[in-house]
């Protein structure tokens, strides 16, 4: 009696599956949003507070309602972009620590909610003391990410997600940041803005780094972990 075999489908044949994907690619992608959504921040909050402020300062808000709008407008896009940056970077570093991941998620709404309150400010009360306590709310919420954000470039120096040295300088550029704010709220006039310097020049360059290179692939930390 003939038996009749059928030959087993070869393993090595993956004409039907469907393309495999890398998982650093979607990590690869965040990066870039995250830079873009950095620079965008600068952009949008830098612009924002120069046409409100400047229009409070002036007592000229009826005559320049839609130009008022547009720059409180620009501020709280600017709250939700930081939060939107503690939103994407949260998946990327609860991978190797959950409370750090946690905490800067954290840090970003905290950010985000007392920069708007800033605005609310602006909105709510008149010349010099709208702009006082906007800046007073710029510094409680730049303190606050100065501080917040050590645990982060101490994960990315740990870990080697970036180069070490740029993680080396953003822990520099945001303790300055935390301390310049900080003795800007006691009084210390311009503090905040001489501190800003390696801080703010830190999370350019941290921008321009995730939109052109990303994180370091998954084999490249760990392989720097277990060294």
């Amino acid at each position: 009696m003939a038996i009749l075999r059928e030959d087993p489908t070869p393993a090595s044949n993956h004409s039907t599956s469907p393309p495999v994907v890398r998982p650093d690619s979607s990590v690869r992608r965040t990066a870039r949003i995250v830079g873009v959504l950095f620079l965008a921040g600068y952009l949008t909050y830098g612009v924002g507070n120069l046409i409100a402020t400047g229009i409070v300062d002036s007592d000229d808000r009826s005559d320049s309602t839609a130009l008022f709008v547009t720059g409180i407008a620009l501020m709280l896009l600017n709250s939700a972009i930081v939060i939107g940056i503690g939103v994407l970077m949260f998946p990327i570093l609860r991978a190797h620590n959950k409370a750090i991941a946690a905490g800067y998620l954290g840090t970003r709404i905290f950010e985000g909610v007392v920069l708007a309150l800033g605005v609310v400010s602006l909105i709510l009360l008149t010349s010099s003391d709208a702009i006082d306590a906007n800046a007073a709310f710029y510094n409680v919420a730049e303190a606050g990410l100065g501080t917040g954000s050590l645990f982060l470039c101490a994960l990315l120096f740990r870990t080697g997600l970036v180069p070490r040295w740029l993680a080396a300088w953003g822990f520099i550029g945001y303790a300055c940041f935390a301390a310049g704010n900080l003795l800007e709220l006691f009084g210390v006039a311009g503090a905040a803005l001489v501190a800003a310097i390696p801080g703010g020049l830190f999370e350019l360059t941290f921008a321009i780094w995730l939109i052109a290179r990303g994180f370091a692939s998954t084999a490249t930390v760990r392989s720097r972990a277990s060294t």
